[in-house]
Parts: C-alpha cells; sequence; structure tokens
C-alpha cells in the first residue's frame, strides 16, 4: 500500500482488506472503496462480504467426545476464556450422550459456558437436513481434533463451505 497512489486506488470499484488494521488506514486516508475480508474462501461469494462490525460465529462439533478428549473442547473452552473480545460467537454442538471424558470437561466449565453471552450449547441430534441449516447458519468450522485424522466433522464444514480450522 502506497499513499501516493490513493487516486489510482480509486478507480477500482471495490478493494479488500484482509486485517482491520489496513481497512481503517484505508479509510483514514479517503478510500471508501474499501471492504474488510478477512478470509478468502473457494467459492466464496465476494458480493456478501461480512460488515467488519459483525461477529464471526464459529461452531465447534464435539459430537459425543471420545477417548480422552479428543475432540479438544477443553482447547476451545480455554480460548474462550482467554480470548475476551466480543467479535466471535461460539457454538458448541454435542449430543445428549456423551462419553465420560467429554462429560467431565462440560461438568467441569458449564458455569463459565452459561455466563458468557459469545457461547451457545446446544445438545440434541439432528436430521440431515436441520443438521445442515444449522452448519449454515456458521462462518468457521472448528475442528482441532487429537487423535483424527480426517473426520467427518471436518467434511461436513468443508462440505458447508465453511472456513475449517484443524490442528
Amino acid at each position: 500500500y502506497d499513499r501516493d497512489l490513493n487516486s489510482y486506488y480509486k478507480l477500482f470499484k471495490k478493494i479488500f482488506c484482509k486485517s482491520k488494521y489496513a481497512y481503517s488506514q484505508c479509510k483514514i486516508d479517503g478510500l471508501d472503496n474499501i471492504e474488510n475480508m478477512p478470509r478468502i474462501l473457494w467459492n466464496f461469494p465476494i458480493s456478501n462480504v461480512k460488515d467488519i462490525n459483525e461477529k464471526i460465529k464459529v461452531v465447534f462439533n464435539g459430537g459425543t467426545g471420545g477417548f480422552k478428549d479428543r475432540r479438544n473442547l477443553e482447547a476451545i473452552i480455554n480460548l474462550f476464556k482467554d480470548y475476551q473480545d466480543n467479535d466471535v460467537s461460539l457454538t458448541i454442538k454435542l449430543t445428549h450422550d456423551l462419553r465420560r471424558w467429554t462429560k467431565k470437561i462440560l461438568n467441569k466449565n458449564l458455569s463459565f459456558i452459561n455466563n458468557d453471552c459469545r457461547i451457545e450449547l446446544v445438545q440434541k441430534m439432528m436430521c440431515r437436513s436441520e443438521y445442515i441449516n444449522f452448519l449454515n447458519q456458521f462462518d468457521v468450522n472448528l475442528c482441532p481434533s487429537k487423535y483424527e485424522g480426517f473426520g467427518l466433522t471436518l467434511l461436513e464444514g468443508l462440505h458447508s463451505r465453511l472456513a475449517s480450522i484443524t490442528i
């Protein structure tokens, strides 16, 4: 970015910035054709970019949990304990029939989850069409599984065109 080229930049219909800082600096410099787009996905509808002040909606599908927190639920909860900004909302999707490790982690953190307005806990089974509609509400699919190579929740998120983050 070069301020001396602003007259050239103004010729473009839209310019996309990946960071809030770049966006704010371009606005200060008088560029009105700037849009914030923090992530670029294949098949991403560029005309429907979220406003810079809209919350990013994240889903973590933990299912029944698994052996020794293999889905990494505790790491997700700790992430929200450490991250205090209000620009992200998290939906934790679990079933009612939880495995003991997940149940232990959930019970240990239930007070925090229930008292944090950024977090919603959903514990129910969904039919296929209901689950597809559910996934389509989100921007990001978190799949930080410790033991799963290429899990079903990752595939479901990718199929729904969600940005999917895994380790």
